[in-house]
């Protein structure tokens, strides 16, 4: 008996396996455009991911339909990462418990919005980020973080919940970057103006960098 149900969980798992290799066949030809790879099956649909991002997009989802997660071009994502589409539980009435989900008509989760994450952005190991928040251009955030709120622009954000440390860059050179368009910028570019696109950000090279691209719209 014992055996057989060995036999059976093997099975099971090798099903998912396969499902799992035949979706990540799919989610290339999709993301050709980009290095990334999915760690379950999700809907193809509700995910879109910009040119040049890698890492292991780690989705938890617990059914809600109208979800959404967008991730912009060259992001860095790193190992343990994950979107937290829905999963939120209504608290404005006495109970917490998800009443409906576990004793009446199934499946019942809330979403607080899509999760949109900016170009350029680096999300560290095992940071969690939350649905209905945004993460601006070039912003960073720390290992371990649960981002429940919107990031701005450049921001450096870390901790449970995550809160600005400081900006990558002065205030000034954060307003000239609005609206920078790297969807303009090629892999060629990148690799031909690597110093200047990874040196110091002064006034100079910041000249340079727009230069070579261009503001959105």
């Amino acid at each position: 008996m014992v055996f057989f149900k060995a036999i059976e969980l093997w099975w099971k798992r090798e099903k998912k396996n396969v499902v799992l290799h035949r979706f990540k066949k799919v989610w290339k030809k999709k993301n050709i455009h980009n290095d990334t790879s999915p760690a379950g099956v999700y809907d193809l649909e509700k995910i879109s991911i910009g040119k040049g991002t890698y890492g292991l997009v780690t989705v938890v989802h617990h059914g809600v339909n109208n979800y959404h997660l967008s991730i912009g071009a060259y992001c860095s994502i790193a190992k343990g990462v994950e979107f937290v589409v829905d999963g939120e539980h209504d608290i404005s009435g006495l109970m917490t418990y998800p009443v409906d989900a576990v004793l009446c008509s199934g499946p019942k989760s809330i979403t607080k919005g899509p999760i949109i994450i900016g170009d350029n952005v680096w999300l560290g190991r095992d940071a969690m980020i939350m649905s209905g928040v945004s993460v601006g251009d070039g912003a960073v955030v720390a290992a371990r973080s649960v981002v429940t709120k919107n990031v701005p622009p450049y921001a450096i954000v870390g901790g449970l919940p995550a809160k600005v440390i400081k900006y990558r860059f002065d205030e000034d050179t954060r307003k000239a970057l609005e609206g920078f368009d790297f969807d303009s910028v090629t892999d060629q570019v990148l690799r031909e103006n690597k110093d200047i696109f990874t040196s110091p950000l002064d006034m100079a090279t910041l000249d340079k960098v727009i230069n070579m691209g261009k503001l959105k719209g």
